[in-house]
């Protein structure tokens, strides 16, 4: 993906405002804080950068308060939480303003994931990138209950950091998109604001998969998914401002990522 792939947004005007390079820049972010709390993200179309509202469906996903938050990190009112287990499973779909995938291109993407408290950790549930899966894979893949990234279908690479309900997660991506197979580099709860980790939490080279135009929300209920950014830099989806909110409403703003140290 180049820079000109993708329309840029009125962000970089919001960068200047709190000092941070325009260079950070975020093609595409849905913070879930566009819709009415309690409504399905079926049709909904908040947010900024994609090329069609959220569509497709299954198991019901709506639109909950507070959200989640990460320290650190700039975040939004709002949140995606699928129901309960059922005979079904949520997959979402979004298209984005232009494909992604071509050779020789590299994409971040970023999001905060958590699986509901108290209720018996669900099957799976992440994000997909077209065929690949970024998240806590299900149990044709074991059972795997560590984050990781998946593709093809049960063929995982796990990280180190187990899923465990209520907690959140912070889940980065690097993309390198190359001719053969792609590079794909997941880091787990990095310090938002700081440089690109130097070593990923989980890898994956055994999957190519070519271009692609859609992300998709996909898990088997109760998870809850916020604070989804494409960008064209680490820093772009790990620190950067939400577009289109004031910077006193955001959560983690200000010294919070400097000063916050790893426990």
């Amino acid at each position: 993906m180049t820079p000109t792939a993708f329309r840029r947004t009125a962000l970089a005007l919001a960068l200047t405002v709190v000092g941070l390079p325009s260079a950070r820049a975020v093609v595409s972010y849905d913070g879930f804080n566009d819709y009415a709390i309690g409504s399905s993200i079926w049709g909904q179309d908040g947010g900024s950068g994609w090329g069609r509202s959220w569509q497709d469906g299954g198991l019901e996903v709506q639109v909950t308060a507070p959200g989640l938050t990460y320290a650190g990190l700039p975040t939004a009112p709002g949140a995606a939480t699928s129901l309960p287990p059922s005979s079904s499973v949520a997959w979402y779909t979004r298209l984005l303003a232009a494909p992604v995938g071509i050779d020789n291109s590299t994409l971040y993407l970023s999001f905060l994931l958590r699986p509901e408290a108290g209720q018996p950790l669900s099957d799976y549930g992440g994000l997909n990138i077209g065929d690949l899966f970024v998240g806590k894979s299900g149990i044709n893949a074991g059972s795997d209950p560590r984050y990781g990234l998946e593709g093809p279908i049960d063929i995982i690479s796990p990280s180190g950091v187990a899923a465990s309900p209520g907690e959140t997660v912070f889940l980065v991506l690097k993309a390198s998109f190359r001719p053969g197979n792609d590079h794909f580099d997941l880091f787990v709860n990095p310090l938002p604001g700081l440089p690109e980790p130097a070593t990923a939490n989980a890898t994956k080279r055994d999957l190519d998969i070519g271009t692609t135009d859609f992300i998709a929300i996909n898990n088997a209920g109760n998870w809850t998914i916020d604070e989804i950014r494409i960008g064209d830099s680490f820093a772009a989806v790990s620190g950067a401002p939400v577009p289109g909110v004031p910077a006193l409403l955001l959560g983690g703003l200000g010294v919070l990522a400097a000063r916050r140290v790893r426990s």
